[in-house]
């Protein structure tokens, strides 16, 4: 068995080997990695539907108001993250995600939050 300080040297060589001077395995490694992270996050993402509770209606409704000029991004930060209300953690982190997203000018990301937050509402047949 390897000491500790030894077997960190082991580990580092064996780290530094991988990424000299090999732009094809670093581009493949890198590559595996944020395949296998994205594979881990669709895996958690699909849990059970959003279910249909006043809170989660109502965040929708101003969603959706907010979306159609009816309503201000204040009030919908409001409705997400200031209320009380047992709005569902999936739905609070999805139109959260698109209010940070879209108040720093997000652009593509933001979109991209914005259809899943659609996504979650019309789940809930909020749309």
């Amino acid at each position: 068995m390897l000491a500790a300080p030894e077997a960190a040297v082991r580990f580092r060589a064996w780290c530094d080997h991988l990424w000299e001077d090999r732009p094809v395995k670093r581009v493949l490694i890198a590559t595996a990695a944020v395949l296998s992270g994205m594979s881990i996050a669709a895996c958690a993402r699909d849990g059970p539907d959003i279910p249909r509770t006043a809170a989660n209606v109502a965040v929708c409704k101003v969603f959706r108001d907010t979306l159609a000029g009816r309503a201000a991004m204040p009030q919908l930060a409001g409705a997400v993250f200031e209320s009380n209300a047992a709005i569902t953690h999936r739905l609070r982190q999805d139109i959260g995600s698109y209010i940070s997203l879209a108040a720093s000018g997000g652009g593509s990301a933001a979109q991209q939050a914005e259809a899943q937050a659609k996504q979650d509402c019309a789940a809930i047949g909020v749309g």
